[in-house]
């Protein structure tokens, strides 16, 4: 009895085995991967690049070309520099054999970020012979890079603002070339515009129509929104935040993840301190910290004796 019901279940499986595959197309559905629907992009990159979101800052998968420059395959860096009118690249910018002026802990970073960006680095200058530098030979005294020039070009690797200004007036004024070192890591606007010297770490933010002075520093992770002034030798500390508009003087000091929002102004040699929200102008010379950000004492006079 249980082999004859055993067969009847096979005859009946059969029967339905040979029916479906007398149907080509049904069969054929069933190998057929599953249909694909077109996802449609957000909004804010529609007709763009496919981005993603990492540590804040959008990462670019693919080169393609978008508001009229190239697009690197990590991260795009636009901007342009001071003086030439163009919106050149400046990772694709023409290399360099340049030397770094400096041989502290700010040089090391400098030196790196401009092989980064593509140039050859042949040696540091530093008026302190012990001082190393990973990979890289001291040439000597900071100011054989003017008198024996041995590059084409130096980058300024000092924190000191008044040492970084004078550095590169000497350095211009010997002929040499200055140019902005920014890491192929960061973000710079088509639309700003850097000085002679200034330095773009890893990570910061220029956005559009901001304005970086010469021989400034905008730190790792730093961020200026769109319109910011940024004064010669100012420098913006690892992970300080500028809203837009906001003008920074020359030589001033905005701390370690400070805030400065919108419209508002620090005044030349003005120092922020770290973690400060500053929601009122700050004068000259003036010192401020706290949230939101307070006077810490008078204003100083010199606003160059200060190093940054």
């Amino acid at each position: 009895m249980a082999t004859k019901i055993t067969l009847n279940c096979l005859s009946y499986l059969a029967s339905k085995a040979a029916s479906f595959l007398a149907r080509p197309a049904l069969a054929a559905s069933m190998w057929r991967s599953p249909p694909t629907t077109t996802r449609r992009p957000p909004h804010h990159c529609a007709t763009g690049p496919r981005l993603s979101r990492y540590a804040g800052f959008s990462l670019v998968r693919k080169a393609q070309r978008v508001q009229g420059f190239k697009l690197t395959e990590s991260y795009a860096v636009g901007g342009r520099l001071s003086g030439t009118g163009q919106g050149d690249h400046l990772r694709h910018s023409a290399s360099m054999r340049v030397v770094i002026l400096g041989g502290g802990g700010h040089a090391a970073v400098v030196a790196e970020t401009a092989a980064a960006q593509g140039h050859a680095v042949i040696g540091f200058h530093d008026d302190d012979a012990a001082r190393q530098l990973p990979g890289l030979p001291h040439l000597g005294p900071v100011a054989d890079a003017w008198q024996h020039a041995v590059a084409e070009g130096v980058a300024l690797g000092i924190g000191r603002a008044v040492l970084r200004r004078a550095w590169l007036q000497r350095a211009q004024t010997a002929g040499l070339a200055v140019p902005a070192i920014v890491h192929p890591r960061a973000w710079v606007s088509p639309s700003a515009v850097l000085g002679a010297g200034c330095v773009v770490l890893a990570g910061a933010v220029v956005q559009a129509r901001a304005v970086v002075g010469a021989g400034a520093i905008l730190n790792t992770g730093a961020s200026i929104d769109h319109d910011c002034r940024i004064g010669a030798s100012a420098h913006i500390a690892p992970g300080a935040r500028l809203a837009g508009e906001v003008r920074v003087g020359d030589e001033a000091f905005i701390g370690m993840m400070a805030c400065v929002i919108e419209g508002r102004s620090v005044g030349d040699g003005a120092l922020v301190a770290a973690g400060a929200v500053v929601i009122r102008d700050v004068p000259a010379g003036g010192r401020v910290a706290g949230v939101p950000a307070r006077p810490m004492g008078q204003p100083r006079g010199a606003v160059t004796t200060r190093p940054c």
